[in-house]
């Protein structure tokens, strides 16, 4: 969402080529002067350059600014904010055709910006004087408060370098702070609101540092977990709430610039030099992964565990889809720019901003390589028709393909530059991973499940009487079992699951199942394996009555009946007993 800011460069670049576009200083003045108005409209040659469907690869936008951009947090493929110096707010309803400045009422440099949803949104920046922004808007940037932490020193000078936000009243944010009255210490902080910003926890603060901005960015998971970055490779985890936090040895010593989280376990943080680390376990081991420069990298944002892009100095953008066992440079036609942020909303869709007002996005991936954004549905059998959805797949299949696993597909519906329709070859099976390949390359992986040609034959035993309370499932007999299955019977809408379930084989399954108050009759018997497939025995079992219709509710109650008439008569004759004695 943001990277660490760098000095501005000197040197402009006006060219103007295919993929990566940038505007002449002309063309910056008279969308400068058009900001000042609150009007920021593109030409009509420049609409034509962010017309997605026109031009491939990374496509400058027009930000009507030549201020230099820090942050950028995207909402969807039509929604982004950016942020950067004096104060400066863009936002964007359009994918980026027309950039619209927002008045926060603050002069210093927004650092970060973090959005919840297309109304809310979250920005902190550098103090400036007694103005300290850490800013919220909840009406989409129409109007934008100041949520000034009232728990920090009003006698001290703030940088703000990042904010996470989880929704509307939680947001977590990095901070370095020197004190300007006496004894005039400098900390680094992790601050954390729960109410929208009408009170800061200060669950971390390390005194005494010696260089300013030391912690440089966090990435958070949700209320529980997050992480932190910053210089000389320094990571330090929390998964209680920010309470505590574990340092980690990242591998590294060059200072991070940014740090994004999958989940608890996937990071990954770039930094100087081109470095780039990964952990796939929490934290405990960090890899160094191998970037191919040694450029500086000011920000990362990643799909999942395997899609993810980089961007830094002299306008490298670098991208994996393979979980970063290579790193790809894209072609941005920026030379002597750096670029300071990126965020990605999926394989295809990403924005990047940059020194000078750059603002560039990608809807195809940021290069001619086929790229997957979706498979449906998410498992299926020989021959079952499964929809890949995504981009630069080519108008026509011509000697492209899908692979799935190690198995090309043979049979296709329909082929589209956008979405491929293929059928399940016969030999794929189980996980695997779906895959285009064109003449410009290959995509990132899919994971889809292949079931096993799946039937059920028979079950033992095939009957039970009603109300039986566990009814133990011998064999069911079948093919094509998976492990992980799950069985159920069904009797009109009545649904039952068996448990205890065991796959003793591909053509064997153990289970248990209740008919406690259920009906009477016939029962169809259901597998269904990981991934979704299933196969369905109809009429399979038989629910019979003990004593004719009705009788099971009766037998029931009389039970119960029988059971505290006789508890009432030992309670009385316990009593007797005592008096007796």
């Amino acid at each position: 969402m943001r990277g660490q800011l760098t000095s501005r460069k000197e040197e402009e670049n006006s060219m103007c080529v295919s993929g990566w576009r940038r505007l002449t200083p002309l063309l910056c003045t008279v969308f400068l002067s058009l900001a000042a108005l609150n009007i920021v409209a593109p030409t009509a040659a420049a609409a034509g350059e962010t017309d997605m469907g026109l031009v491939s690869g990374w496509v400058h936008q027009d930000s009507g600014v030549t201020s230099n951009l820090y942050g950028v947090s995207a909402v969807d493929d039509q929604t982004a904010w950016v942020v950067g110096e004096d104060g400066l707010i863009l936002k964007t309803t359009d994918g980026g055709d027309t950039w619209a400045q927002q008045l926060a009422g603050v002069y210093s440099v927004i650092t970060s910006i973090s959005a919840v949803d297309s109304n809310t949104a979250w920005a902190v920046g550098n103090q400036l004087g007694f103005e300290i922004p850490i800013l919220r808007t909840t009406d989409g940037g129409s109007t934008w408060e100041s949520v000034f932490p009232s728990a920090i020193d009003p006698h001290a000078y703030m940088y703000l370098h990042d904010i996470d936000a989880v929704d509307a009243n939680t947001a977590w944010v990095v901070a370095f702070t020197i004190l300007t009255s006496y004894p005039y210490t400098a900390f680094e902080s992790v601050l954390k609101t729960v109410d929208a910003g009408g009170t800061w926890l200060v669950p971390f603060s390390g005194y005494n540092s010696p260089t300013p901005g030391v912690l440089t960015s966090i990435s958070s998971l949700g209320y529980w977990d997050a992480w932190v970055a910053g210089a000389t490779g320094r990571i330090l985890h929390s998964t209680l709430f920010g309470s505590f936090w574990m340092p980690q040895n990242s591998g590294t010593t060059a200072d991070l610039a940014d740090l994004y989280s999958v989940d608890g376990n996937i990071a990954w943080a770039v930094g100087a030099g081109g470095t780039i680390i990964k952990t796939t376990n929490g934290g405990w081991n960090w890899n160094l992964q191998d970037s191919g420069t040694t450029d500086g990298l000011q920000s990362i944002s990643a799909v999942d565990e395997r899609v993810a892009w980089a961007v830094g100095e002299d306008g490298t953008v670098l991208k994996s889809v393979d979980g970063g066992v290579h790193w790809d440079q894209q072609e941005s036609s920026i030379t002597g720019i750096t670029l300071n942020a990126v965020d990605v909303l999926d394989p295809a869709t990403a924005w990047a901003v940059g020194e000078d007002g750059t603002i560039i996005k990608t809807v195809d991936g940021g290069d001619a390589r086929p790229d997957i954004v979706s498979v449906s549905p998410a498992a299926g059998g020989e021959g079952a028709e499964v929809n890949v959805s995504g981009c630069d797949f080519g108008d026509t299949q011509g000697t492209s393909y899908v692979s799935f696993g190690s198995t090309q597909a043979t049979a296709y519906t329909s082929w589209s530059d956008t979405e491929i329709v293929a059928e399940v070859p016969a030999g794929a099976a189980g996980d695997v991973q779906v895959i285009v390949t064109t003449p410009e390359g290959t995509s990132n992986p899919a994971g889809f499940t292949v079931c096993l040609p799946l039937t059920l034959t028979s079950i033992t035993p095939d009957q039970a009487v009603q109300n039986a309370i566990t009814v133990q499932i011998t064999d069911l007999a079948g093919r094509g079992f998976m492990p992980g299955a799950e069985v159920r019977f069904e009797q009109g809408d009545t649904v039952l699951d068996a448990y205890d379930v065991s796959v003793v084989s591909d053509t064997s399954i153990t289970c248990k199942i209740g008919f406690f108050l259920t009906p009477t009759g016939a029962w169809d018997v259901v597998v269904v394996n990981p991934g979704g497939c299933e196969a369905r025995l109809e009429d399979a079992f038989t629910v019979t009555s003990a004593c004719g219709s009705g009788s099971g509710a009766a037998l029931l109650m009389l039970g119960l009946t029988l059971g505290l008439l006789s508890l009432a008569g030992s309670t009385r004759l316990r009593r007797k007993r005592r008096r007796d004695s």
